[in-house]
């Protein structure tokens, strides 16, 4: 009998793994947004200014650009079969907003190196531990620590920027 389903291999779907592939993710979305605007005066010099070039368009995608990442995690989670694709995004969603909201929490504008480096890259901290948090395997010890780890960021940002 012939089957249809390919057989998975332990070693293949193991948790680093999908944790390793995840932390791809969170570098290839903020690239893909700075690449973008270093990209863009190649196809239209005449929109970019004279002093700043095109960071303006960098800053004019900041506060939009986060969700675009959140909305494109899933598909690029599915293609780098990062399973269940959508289970992760959607728990690294949470987490990204606690990097952001104790990134941003005494540096409004993003000013300051420190905040900008941990929000472009925070999807390298968010997405494998979203992986590390959906994975049913692992105990629930593991799967809680990441978790109570990102809603203490969240509350820490939180009082930090009163």
């Amino acid at each position: 009998m012939i089957s249809t389903k390919e057989a998975v291999s332990p070693r293949r779907d193991s948790p680093v793994r999908r944790m390793v592939l995840a932390g791809a993710v969170g570098i290839i979305l903020p690239a893909a947004l700075l690449g973008w605007v270093f990209v863009w005066p190649r196809f239209f010099p005449e929109r970019c200014g004279e002093y700043t070039g095109c960071l303006g368009y960098l800053f004019a995608a900041w506060d939009p650009g986060p969700w675009v990442a959140v909305a494109a995690a899933w598909p690029l989670l599915y293609a780098l079969r990062v399973r269940p694709a959508w289970i992760v995004a959607a728990i690294a969603t949470p987490y990204l907003m606690a990097i952001w909201q104790y990134a941003t929490a005494k540096d409004m504008w993003l000013f300051s190196l420190e905040s900008l480096i941990l929000v472009v890259f925070g999807g390298v901290i968010a997405y494998p531990s979203a992986v590390l948090t959906a994975t049913t395997r692992m105990p629930w010890i593991w799967r809680a620590l990441p978790a109570a780890f990102f809603a203490g960021l969240f509350v820490l940002g939180i009082v930090s920027s009163e």
